[in-house]
């Protein structure tokens, strides 16, 4: 019976490694759209993705991709750096989420997205090109947080109402 359920454990690890890839896949074709000179002209329609999608991982995915945009820019090192400092969390916050299959919490998103304005306003306040690009990409992910704690409330009071 152990044995059962331990392999099922790995099996299960195993799958989300991979949904993990995908979805890190993905994002770094999407940061590949950052050096490309329309960026501006996706950025509506990468947003929409989280407006739009149903199901619970639409706020993991979120964080998910705001850590890889750290991690690319180098405002972060780790994902326990990104839990600690981005998120206000403890270091395993993240794996938590991944492995309870649970989305991240209103406050979780309400502090990364305000650090993300936070900043973006900083490096928009530069003159040099690549921050203010860099802080388009904030911006956007400050706003996509934004959506997503307003899409869980509204899902949470209209299936009561």
């Amino acid at each position: 019976m152990i044995i059962r359920i331990t392999r099922y454990a790995v099996q299960s690890c195993n799958a989300k490694l991979s949904e993990h890839e995908q979805l890190k896949q993905h994002i770094d074709a999407q940061a590949d759209m950052l050096m490309h000179p329309n960026t501006i002209q996706a950025v509506p329609l990468r947003v929409d993705k989280y407006l739009h999608q149903q199901g619970v991982t639409m706020s993991r995915q979120l964080l998910h991709e705001v850590r890889d945009v750290l991690r690319a820019a180098d405002a972060i090192a780790s994902e326990r750096e990104f839990c600690e400092r981005w998120l206000g969390k403890s270091e395993c916050y993240m794996r938590t989420l991944r492995f309870s299959q649970i989305e991240p919490s209103a406050d979780a998103l309400a502090t990364v997205s305000n650090k993300l304005k936070y900043y973006s306003e900083q490096m928009n306040a530069k003159d040099a090109q690549h921050l203010k690009e860099l802080s388009m990409e904030f911006e956007r992910l400050a706003e996509a947080c934004w959506t997503s704690i307003q899409t869980t409330a509204r899902r949470k009071w209209a299936a009561v109402a």
